[in-house]
């Protein structure tokens, strides 16, 4: 059985999109509209993606086998709630990169009967509008996208610059990831700090920065870009080993 979707966000390039399961949209809107705690975690997650970032504390796959290829998952508070929300990654006829929020599974893990379900439309429809300079947002979702105040906005932007750095930490490292124990004992911090940071939690500061980058053999390196040329589809952050 195919099931349609409709589209939520995507970048102003059109490369990386999100996607909301139609049948299960109104259950999923309902969860990340409860408070405002849900919503910036969910912006976080939707802006990772679509800045083609990495954090594997609140978006990772969960492939249990062949048939459930592409399923991945946005982890809501992990260590606390432990949310889901199931997702599938498909490619589109154009070749963007198209993530799917299917299924809503709260504080309890998703069984295999379950993820072997996902059979999701590759016929996708939306209503676009503009969402600041950012983001092409549908119409319907864009009070998903809306912060109560500059104060809370800044902060989000505060974090995105975070999680650019530790996404290049986890990229770095692809082939054979870090363990958040492992990263805290090499720059001298509590386990539960790192998690906090990676979650979004807390915000690193520059000195952790550079015990990172003296514990693991690398150096950051930062480029600045106007935002009238920015592609939120790409870093703008890059890396070069020592």
């Amino acid at each position: 059985m195919k099931r349609n979707c409709e589209k939520l966000l995507s970048t102003k390039d059109g490369k990386r999109a999100i996607y909301i399961d139609s049948i299960n949209k109104e259950i999923i809107l309902k969860y990340i509209n409860q408070d405002e705690r849900h919503q910036d975690k969910f912006r976080f997650i939707t802006e990772i993606l679509l800045s083609g970032l990495r954090n594997s504390k609140i978006y990772t796959k969960e492939e249990i086998n062949e048939k459930s290829k592409g399923v991945t998952a946005m982890k809501f508070f992990k260590g606390q709630e432990n949310d889901r929300i199931y997702c599938k990654e498909v490619k589109s006829k154009n070749g963007s990169y198209v993530v799917i929020a299917a299924v809503l599974c709260e504080r309890k893990k998703l069984n295999r009967f379950q993820k072997k379900k996902f059979l999701l439309s590759k016929k996708l429809r939306a209503t676009i509008m503009k969402f600041k300079e950012k983001f092409d947002v549908a119409k319907d979702f864009k009070t998903q996208f809306e912060f109560e105040s500059k104060e809370a906005e800044l902060e989000h932007e505060a974090k995105m610059i975070m999680f650019r750095f530790l996404s290049e930490l986890e990229r770095l490292h692809e082939n054979k990831p870090l363990a958040k124990k492992n990263i805290a004992e090499a720059i001298g911090t509590s386990p539960s700090y790192i998690t906090q940071v990676f979650q979004g939690d807390k915000l690193i500061n520059l000195m952790t920065l550079a015990k990172l980058q003296e514990a693991y053999n690398f150096t950051f390196e930062i480029k600045a870009v106007p935002n009238k040329e920015a592609k939120f589809s790409e870093q703008n952050l890059s890396l070069k080993a020592m």
